[in-house]
């Protein structure tokens, strides 16, 4: 690998710190960033000293059709409207239930898998609230029948492309109708149901998140297995995703017959370097939408000698230095993630990096430092707010501009995770999701402070 290259990444890296560090008062160095967690007397969240938070958003509130608000929120992202308001574009990850009730409610007609004797809970909600980020002025159900809608992203023509974590067909579970596994776009305009419209050309496969380029209109997958491939697809149409495309796979020069990039396994594949640029090639997918007896989508990548991610889950464009962050929940030799960063390069070959990898738990106290990455947003002055999905107590982490790494949250309410971590376009609240469980209610709240 030319060193130019890579000190010119080092030099990135730099550059964005200090951009960080001259636009605003940016974190605190050191191991307690903002300081130590404040115990939250209403036992919902534990945040440093001077932040607030406000509940937007809980299971059960009504919305503005008069449905329910449904169970476990997940991906989210924030965009500004014309009036200064904010709309946020939510994910319920929800199965398939025998009960009518529950999940996200939309006529029959605005429902993508109408169920066979039962419902099909997944879909998006919308909120919009204030400009301060302070109060819901308004909450409506804009996607419907859909299955454990996870993550997704949002796009710079102001859509959230929201994706299906698995591949259930009717062959699979009967009280299925159709094919799931696809993504769907939702406008952040919407204030009712749309018309469900699977991207295919995009693949079939447990998608969990997507991030777009936003000066190509490429859109990067990511996809929740133990043996993920990452995806890259290239709009026939920039900006209309319907009008099809071409879906490639990441495999990297230096191994062209594949890598595992975990370092989990042992042998040659436990060691892929931290911080180490490989030059990447994309090989194309023979067929993104297999049949439910055809190859999967990695399996064909994979093939072809495409790298290997373990739990490839999060992923995010951050504009400061113009690349994408992408976490592997549970990779690394402590099996307790990664965070991997992708710089696409004109007329280049892209490069891929392992840029943080988390230690092994610490056994006494129960729980890393920062472990098992999931959702991931980047923040406006140029670090990463992590949500955590571990086995033991729930944290938000951030990652500064110059990779340290501190908690800034602890879900003090119960044991699930965070996600749908994403800030206002301003920049000034955080927005984030608690999933919830089957005793405590999901939860969307607004963060504030001096950030």
């Amino acid at each position: 690998m030319p060193l130019s290259r890579r000190g010119f990444l080092a030099g990135g890296t730099a550059l964005a710190a200090l951009a960080a560090l001259g636009s605003r008062q940016a974190f605190a160095v050191g191991r307690d960033g903002y300081g130590p967690l404040v115990a939250d007397p209403d036992g919902i969240l534990d945040l440093p000293e001077g932040f607030r938070y406000r509940v937007l958003s809980r299971l059960g509130d009504p919305m503005s059709d008069g449905s329910a608000t449904p169970a476990h929120p997940d991906g989210m992202a924030a965009f500004p409207n014309a009036d200064g308001t904010i709309t946020l574009v939510r994910n319920h990850e929800m199965n398939v239930s025998a009960s009518r009730g529950g999940g996200v409610s939309v006529p029959a007609a605005k429902r993508y898998d109408p169920g066979r004797g039962a419902h099909v809970q997944g879909g998006t909600t919308s909120l919009v609230v204030s400009p301060d980020g302070r109060r819901l002025l308004g909450a409506y159900p804009t996607l419907g029948g859909t299955l454990l809608n996870c993550a997704g992203g949002p796009t710079p023509w102001r859509t959230w492309i929201s994706c299906e974590e698995t591949v259930a067909t009717a062959a699979s579970d009967d009280r299925l109708t159709k094919r799931h596994g696809y993504a769907f776009e939702v406008p952040a305009s919407a204030r009712a149901p749309v018309t469900p419209v699977p991207l295919k050309a995009m693949g079939r496969f447990r998608r969990e998140a997507v991030a777009v380029d936003p000066r190509s209109g490429r859109v990067y997958q990511t996809e929740d297995e133990p043996d993920a491939c990452l995806y890259r697809f290239t709009p026939a149409t920039p900006g209309r995703l319907a009008d099809g495309g071409s879906l490639h796979a990441m495999r990297l020069v230096e191994f062209r017959g594949g890598v595992d990039t975990s370092n989990r396994l042992g042998g040659a594949s436990a060691a892929f370097p931290l911080r180490y640029p490989f030059e990447v090639e994309w090989v194309p997918i023979p067929t993104p939408d297999p049949s439910t007896t055809g190859t999967p989508v990695r399996h064909q990548a994979q093939e072809l000698g495409a790298a290997v991610l373990r739990r490839a889950e999060g992923i995010w464009w951050s504009p400061t230095d113009r690349a994408f962050y992408i976490c592997s929940t549970d990779g690394g030799a402590g099996r307790s993630g990664q965070i991997f960063r992708l710089t696409p390069q004109d007329g280049e070959p892209d490069l891929f990096e392992l840029y943080l990898e988390a230690p092994a738990p610490d056994t006494e106290r129960g729980d890393g430092e920062w472990e098992w990455p999931d959702n991931i947003t980047a923040a406006p002055w140029g670090g990463l707010v992590v949500c955590q999905d571990g086995p033991g107590r729930q944290h938000l982490s951030v990652v500064t501009a110059a990779g340290e790494v501190f908690r800034f949250a602890r879900n003090a309410l119960d044991r699930s995770e965070f996600a749908g971590a994403c800030f206002s376009p301003d920049g000034t609240v955080l927005f984030v999701n608690v999933f919830g469980t089957t005793s405590t209610p999901g939860l969307t709240l607004a963060v504030t402070g001096p950030w």
